[in-house]
């Protein structure tokens, strides 16, 4: 997906690498946070309400490293050491996590209250830029099945999209949106790069932000939203993972295998120094102006991410 650095990779078996390193800001020193084995039953009762492997026995394999949690000392995100490398993450997207329930979520949050929160930062976006609409060009880097742009592209932008699931690709094709293999995308720069609920699940973030960074045009900006992992380590210091993931103790921002990186208050702030990019700061001002509607919810959210981004930033690249 992204330029791999193989000397800082270890493979520790068929399926897995080590990362030796935080994968966001490259630092070297963490503290181990939890350890456990995905072969324990309670981890295998939880893996089995969320991936369904085509052979059960894949299920084993996965007993061949810990599933393990560090904190960076540095930016302070928490990450999986051992991971399943390239091809397995093919397999666990493609396979293990089934389209249909996928697509039903999609279904499920095509809401009012998601209709009001991108419609307000489509919005805002289009205030960053002094040229018209249509010829701000925008990328959803990993687009899903393609809601955001959707709507950008009703706004006015000059929209594509990419994905790594060949089926959302279909799917986005088929309901008018640009899309673009990531061999392509890379071919061009934007004006505008949106990554929503993206970077927990990438192997590189860092390397794939300096990729993004590349691009960007001079003054571009990329959005990057995440879960905010500020509760984590505090529950696993009692973990229950037999809560569902709308519970507020859950631990989903560590899910094994897939939100491999969880994010905290610093983790943004200095993968964005690290890849060459300074943080935006859009006024309240101008959130508050571009909410569609008297939407009291809305608001409160624009409020809460004026004072406390957390984990919600636009990131600018200098010209």
């Amino acid at each position: 997906m992204n330029g791999l650095n193989m000397n800082a990779y270890v493979d520790e078996a068929d399926w897995y690498i080590k990362r030796d390193k935080c994968p966001v800001c490259h630092h070297l020193h963490a503290t181990q946070l939890f350890s456990a084995s995905l072969c324990d039953s309670t981890f295998q009762a939880y893996l089995s309400r969320y991936y369904h492997p085509t052979d059960l026995t894949q299920f084993e394999k996965l007993c061949e490293v810990p599933y393990q949690l560090d904190e960076c000392h540095r930016c302070s995100t928490i990450f999986q050491r051992y991971i399943l490398n390239d091809a397995m993450m093919g397999i666990l997207y493609e396979d293990w996590i089934s389209s249909e329930v996928s697509y039903n979520k999609y279904i499920k949050n095509t809401n009012p209250t998601q209709f009001a929160k991108y419609a307000q930062e489509i919005m805002t976006i289009r205030t960053l830029f002094n040229k018209p609409v249509s010829e701000i060009d925008v990328l959803d880097y990993g687009m899903g099945w393609g809601y955001w742009c959707r709507l950008a592209a009703l706004v006015g932008f000059n929209v594509y999209g990419t994905e790594l699931s060949k089926e959302r690709l279909e799917y986005a094709a088929k309901h008018q949106i640009n899309v673009l293999t990531l061999a392509e995308a890379q071919q061009r720069q934007f004006d505008f790069i949106n990554t929503e609920q993206v970077f927990e699940h990438l192997p590189r973030p860092l390397d794939t932000l300096r990729e993004l960074r590349a691009m960007l045009k001079p003054s571009g900006v990329i959005k990057i939203s995440v879960p905010n992992g500020k509760f984590i380590p505090q529950l696993l210091k009692n973990p229950d993972w037999t809560l569902p993931f709308d519970d507020p103790h859950s631990l989903k921002a560590v899910t094994p295998l897939e939100h491999i990186n969880c994010f905290q208050q610093r983790s943004i702030p200095i993968m964005a120094q690290e890849a060459g990019l300074d943080i935006l700061r859009i006024p309240l001002r101008t959130r508050l102006a571009n909410i569609v509607g008297l939407n009291p919810v809305e608001m409160a959210r624009q409020v809460y991410r004026t004072f406390r981004p957390g984990t919600y930033r636009f990131l600018h690249r200098p010209s």
